[in-house]
């Protein structure tokens, strides 16, 4: 197992095979198969229409143990932990555009807030990306605490209000946790301040994880590779499911004009003083900042615009898992219009009918949220396919 690792071999033993003349080699259908395996699997049947919160406040925890140095995940732990958390973040914004994300690292049985709640992901970028720098304080050194980890995003998060959701994200490594106390008390605050705590380990699955998360309502998982890691943050954009007795409260928003005629004095979302000619006006005092979707600087308001909020309602009205289908004949992807091979299945769309390839079923439900062909109706996309083969044969 440790040689295949250092190897980089990414295939289970299961897809070697024996060649003609003797050999071990990497079967590639079932490489292929296991690939589309793998991107179903990502898209796994959500929960229909339901009340999720709109307004998330994340705290990303990055396990920084001495444990995070070995080299299991290429290059290290670290490295490929770091860079998926910054996919993490860019995915996150996308999906959650007036959301709020903070940065906790564990280190040397200790927790420290390396970066405050907030809607910058270029801040969030940056103080991650700092991790990795070669004189950074903050190397992996000593044991992870658990529980001091959980208690410090606590106290962040108990203020927050009860409209907007309370996560906690933790990245562990270590198969131990040196904790000062009893973790199960520090569990049993979080349940009562609603604080949902999803966990992805690294190494193994522990025990103590598992129990956080399923007392807290959230996800306990385990990265097979660098790839499964990725796909494993890339899940847990979706906002989850509210709790039926979870508070509907009304939320001011200020939809800010962009003015770039006059040049205006603005505080920058680091807090520094500009002048510019460019930015969007707060309608409530008239306060220029730099870039929306953030509060104003001045008043409070929360700054946005329609798209912003456009993004986070399709989460409650997520697209139905398309149906695997094997073709007779040769069809037209409803998504690239590339040709569909009749040797590999297509995806059938369950309310118009329309099929489209692998990539297309994964980008319209991470990134389109829409069925290209349900705009038009089953029977013109079927008169489609009939012309697309017929000019093929002419």
């Amino acid at each position: 197992m440790a040689d295949r690792i250092e190897a980089g071999v990414e295939y289970v033993w299961d897809e070697v095979r024996e060649g003609e003349d003797g050999t071990l080699c990497i079967d590639e259908i079932t490489a292929q198969t296991h690939t589309r395996v793998r991107k179903r699997h990502a898209l796994a049947p959500q929960l229909g229409p339901c009340k999720r919160g709109m307004i998330r406040h994340v705290y990303l925890v990055v396990d920084l143990s001495q444990d995070m140095d070995d080299d299991d995940l290429k290059p290290n732990r670290l490295t490929c932990t770091v860079h998926n958390l910054i996919d993490f973040v860019h995915s996150f914004f996308h999906e959650n555009p007036i959301s709020d994300m903070g940065v906790i690292v564990m280190r040397e049985g200790v927790a420290r807030v390396i970066c405050e709640l907030n809607g910058n992901k270029d801040v969030l970028v940056e103080h991650l990306s700092a991790l990795l720098h070669p004189k950074t304080p903050l190397f992996p050194a000593g044991e992870a605490s658990l529980q001091n980890a959980l208690a410090v995003a606590r106290r962040s998060l108990r203020s927050i209000p009860s409209h907007a959701t309370r996560e906690v994200v933790i990245v562990q490594a270590t198969l131990a946790s040196c904790d000062p106390g009893n973790i199960l008390d520090t569990i049993k605050s979080l349940r009562s301040d609603k604080v949902t705590v999803n966990v992805v380990g690294l190494a193994a699955a522990v025990r103590i994880c598992e129990t956080v998360c399923k007392e807290t309502g959230g996800i306990h998982a385990v990265a097979l590779d660098e790839d499964h890691l990725g796909e494993l943050l890339l899940a847990l954009t979706t906002p989850p499911a509210a709790p039926a007795d979870a508070d509907a409260t009304q939320m001011r928003l200020g939809f800010a004009a962009y003015e770039g005629r006059r040049p205006t004095v603005r505080r920058q979302k680091d807090g520094q003083l500009g002048i510019t000619t460019g930015g969007y006006v707060c309608p409530q005092c008239r306060a220029k900042v730099s870039d929306i979707p953030q509060r104003c600087t001045t008043c409070g308001l929360m700054l946005v615009s329609s798209p912003h909020l456009a993004k986070t309602f399709h989460h409650m009205f997520p697209l139905p898992v398309f149906k695997e289908v094997t073709l007779a004949a040769a069809e037209w992807c409803a998504g690239c219009t590339q040709p569909l091979p009749t040797t590999l299945p297509a995806y059938e769309c369950p309310s118009c009918g329309a099929r489209v390839c692998l990539d297309c079923d994964v980008y319209v439900h991470r990134e389109l949220h829409n069925c290209p062909g349900c705009p038009v109706t089953a029977d013109s996309w079927t008169q489609h396919n009939t012309d697309q083969q017929r000019q093929q044969h002419t």
